[in-house]
């Protein structure tokens, strides 16, 4: 089956076959090549030959998959030792700017910059403690020696003796507050790169989904030859959690989400109020920049339903040595590891040991993942959290997150009940279609509706605060992920340096 290119609309053959049977062609095809869907830059995994041509896969949106990329370099620096490798190029090392909050005081900013998790004064400064004559210079290296010279003139312009000060030098400056780091700042464009950025990858999720170039018309304008031109038609409409359900859950996403954080893309087509269907994309990147891509207000087409999920950090469990787990432990080792047990033909507990330690031996860690299993287990983690005593005005345990929605906002609390029954009664996984499509409204008189979330993202009483709130919410997660991961790293850091003294230290037996 020959495949269309989206941008040159010319078939496509596979290179290897034209050298094989060259002969057989007047002229030279386009070749097939591999397209990264959701980009390499951002560790997505997704891709296909039968998108774009090799030709045009080297230049169509170029220009646009650059600036996109580049603008989560704030999120991708600070995580590239936790994020999946590239599946080509090498993770480079970048320089960030930002804002330390001294004590956490917004008031007492100053500019720093990152670069490989080390967060560094931007400009020098000092502290003087006249108690025990120190002088604490916060400083990267490199400036730290010219900057001294500096305090020490200052310390003689006091009249004091610059030979009876202890000097101590301080690189690292994040633990002394809270850190920002600049996403939008002096970014020239940015809401026209975020948008064709989301673009690009919502048009190639389409395509490899089957869709016609032709019902994608907000995001590909075909000319009068039939080439296409990725555009920014002001398209993408922002997520924000309207349903109840999904406020919870994105609330407490870290926490309820296994393999946070993810990338999601669902491509589905919604019936319009006044008839016909609509198109759009969800896009949802490390489980925080959300978004809707409306391909065509005007679909005509079969309806249509395709899901992509897939983990972006590294999740390969240590190695087990079954001979030193007790039996009854052996098949929750076995679901870690992902060993079909069903597949186990019989034997003793010797032959179903060495069965699941095949498995383990032979594990592979496979980023892609079940968007219904990994959402069903979302929502199963959610029941035990609305038991979870809430603290009172007085930080005691008080009422639980559901006598709180019972009491106070009924209306939620009956969609919520109503959405969990909806996933979790039966085993059905097309239910799991409505995740993101769509929530249930619960009226204060009790009637439910079905609503469309593209269209109430876009409606009152939803108001621009409610999507910088939520921003805020989503950037403050990642931002905890990055802070705890990184207090990981210096704790065994230091672990494997007092290791290292302890053996120093022994003497030789």
């Amino acid at each position: 089956m020959n495949h269309i290119c989206y941008s040159c609309g010319c078939p496509m053959i596979d290179e290897a076959y034209y050298q094989q049977h060259t002969a057989e062609f007047a002229s030279k095809p386009k070749f097939t090549h591999d397209e990264h869907i959701i980009h390499n830059a951002l560790h997505g995994r997704l891709t296909s030959s039968r998108i774009l041509c090799k030709d045009c896969g080297s230049t169509f949106g170029h220009e646009a998959d650059g600036a996109f990329v580049s603008l989560f370099t704030p999120i991708t620096a600070r995580l590239k030792d936790m994020l999946l490798p590239k599946q080509h190029g090498k993770n480079t090392s970048n320089t960030l700017q930002g804002v330390l909050y001294e004590g956490g005081d917004p008031n007492r900013e100053r500019r720093v910059v990152i670069k490989d998790n080390v967060v560094t004064p931007k400009e020098p400064f000092h502290s003087f403690d006249a108690a025990t004559n120190l002088v604490t210079i916060y400083a990267s290296a490199a400036r730290a020696k010219h900057y001294k010279n500096i305090v020490i003139k200052e310390l003689q312009a006091n009249n004091l003796n610059p030979d009876e000060v202890v000097f101590k030098f301080v690189e690292e400056v994040q633990d002394m507050g809270v850190l920002g780091v600049f996403f939008t700042e002096g970014t020239e464009k940015f809401n026209e790169r975020l948008r064709l950025g989301f673009n690009k990858i919502a048009l190639g999720f389409a395509m490899y989904a089957g869709v016609p170039r032709t019902q994608v018309p907000r995001v590909l304008q075909l000319d009068a030859h039939g080439k296409g031109q990725l555009v920014d038609s002001q398209n993408l409409i922002p997520f924000y959690p309207i349903g109840a359900l999904d406020r919870l859950v994105e609330n407490f996403r870290p926490r309820l989400e296994g393999n946070y954080p993810s990338h999601t893309l669902i491509l589905f087509s919604q019936p319009r109020e006044k008839g016909g269907q609509a198109l759009f994309c969800y896009v949802d990147l490390f489980s925080t920049f959300q978004y809707y891509v409306l391909l065509n207000e005007d679909y005509h087409g079969e309806p249509i339903y395709k899901s992509y999920h897939q983990a972006t950090t590294k999740s390969v469990p240590s190695h087990v040595d079954l001979l030193k787990v007790r039996h009854k432990l052996w098949n929750v080792v076995a679901e870690q590891f992902e060993v079909d047990t069903t597949k186990f033909t019989g034997g003793d507990m010797d032959a179903y040991r060495a069965f699941i330690q095949r498995g383990i031996d032979t594990y592979s860690f496979n980023p892609q993942l079940n968007l219904p299993l990994e959402t069903k287990t979302m929502f199963e983690r959610v029941m035990p959290l609305l038991v979870e005593r809430l603290p009172g005005e007085n930080g005691e345990p008080d009422s639980s997150v559901l006598e709180f929605l019972q009491a106070n906002h009924p209306a939620q609390y009956v969609a919520l009940l109503t959405e969990l029954h909806f996933y979790l009664a039966y085993n059905d996984e097309t239910r799991y279609q409505r995740f993101r499509s769509s929530f249930i409204k619960v009226e204060e008189n009790g009637n439910q509706e079905v609503m469309s979330y593209p269209s109430e993202c876009q409606r009152p009483p939803m108001e621009i605060r409610h999507f910088q709130e939520y921003g805020h919410l989503k950037f403050g997660q990642l931002n905890d992920l990055i802070n705890e991961a990184q207090e990981l790293a210096s704790l065994q850091q230091d672990r494997q340096q007092l290791a290292g003294a302890s053996k120093i230290a022994s003497p030789p037996e």
